[in-house]
């Protein structure tokens, strides 16, 4: 091996052989090791603490990893990571607000971190708090202006912002880049909605609903645009699988109010998510996935859903790391 060729000890490659196993979310191997290592050296303990508490997070297990995030925070304050991993934990539980304060304490000790500006930025908007978004957008715009994502972001922030007259040329921009980007696309359309431009929204409009049949809010605007141009005719067709959505989101909220009662029935859950997915809500159908997967970590069957439900979400990162579950339960 090379690092016993280089002279380091026994000791010293168990210890990273095992912070690499932790990260990875292997924990079976080497969590009876994390008492030693966390008695260990004090100099050590927030790279311990930094693979096991994203060995725990790739596993979904939450209770273990806020349990070591505060051991790590209290005993290193003025570390940011513990509060980003904080702040993780809480926009995963969609507690909002705690997990904003948690990202702007951690930027404020790392003001460099793209990757807690960005995280901050996400929780912004998933709170509302479209203005406090759009000044995050902007700082992470300054260095890599022609990142769609964040382009977009703060585009729609702008508009839903009521600054529309800014707005536009950003979502212009973001089309631009990405002439295919749905979110930018549909937020241009919207914005053409706003301002009038009835024809241009209907175009747009029409585009999206080519691509997304399946997708709510595109086809509402759509009908929305078509009644305004005089088309009723073909707005009609439209408002026929708008009710047949309507009556199936309702039916949606029955069940969520079912799993109050059945808190532990994945089948529920599972249903719930796929009825959503049919709509192309696949970001919310993602978190009822999540819920089920965390019920029973070992369903293959749920996983499987969850790793391409991710992927239609455009969560391409947490669809990696569902995958690599998935590979370990198949193995096993």
């Amino acid at each position: 091996m090379a690092a016993r060729d280089l002279g380091c000890s026994d000791d010293r490659i168990h210890f990273e052989q095992s912070l690499t196993l932790a990260s990875e979310g292997r924990l079976s191997r080497v969590e009876r090791h994390l008492p030693e290592f966390l008695a260990g050296d004090p100099e050590q303990l927030s790279e311990v603490c930094d693979a096991f508490v994203t060995g725990y997070l790739r596993q979904f297990r939450m209770e273990e990893a806020r349990r070591l995030v505060d051991v790590w925070h209290r005993d290193f304050p003025d570390d940011a990571q513990p509060l980003f991993h904080s702040g993780c934990i809480y926009q995963y539980e969609m507690r909002l607000d705690e997990a904003a304060t948690a990202f702007e304490k951690a930027l404020r000790l790392t003001p460099h971190r793209v990757e807690i500006r960005e995280r901050l930025a996400v929780v912004l908007v998933q709170n509302l708090r479209f203005t406090d978004a759009v000044k995050q957008y902007r700082e992470l715009l300054r260095n890599r202006p022609s990142h769609v994502d964040w382009v977009v972001g703060y585009g729609l922030c702008l508009f839903r912002s009521g600054h529309v007259s800014l707005a536009r040329p950003v979502l212009e921009k973001a089309v631009a880049l990405s002439p295919k980007h749905r979110e930018a696309r549909l937020a241009l359309a919207e914005l053409f909605a706003e301002v009038g431009q009835h024809e241009d929204s209907l175009r747009l409009s029409k585009e999206l609903y080519g691509e997304f049949s399946n997708d709510y809010s595109i086809r509402y605007l759509l009908v929305r645009m078509l009644r305004t141009t005089g088309q009723t005719d073909e707005a009609q067709s439209h408002e026929v699988w708008l009710k047949e959505a309507e009556k199936i989101f309702r039916e949606i909220s029955s069940l969520s109010d079912e799993v109050n009662r059945r808190p532990s029935d994945v089948a529920l859950r599972s249903g719930i998510a796929t009825r959503l997915a049919r709509y192309s809500k696949y970001a919310e159908a993602v978190g009822w996935l999540r819920a089920a997967h965390q019920l029973e970590p070992d369903n293959s069957i749920i996983l499987n859903q969850l790793v391409e439900t991710c992927r239609l979400a455009g969560f391409y990162d947490l669809a990696d790391l569902y995958s690599g579950v998935l590979s370990g339960t198949e193995s096993e």
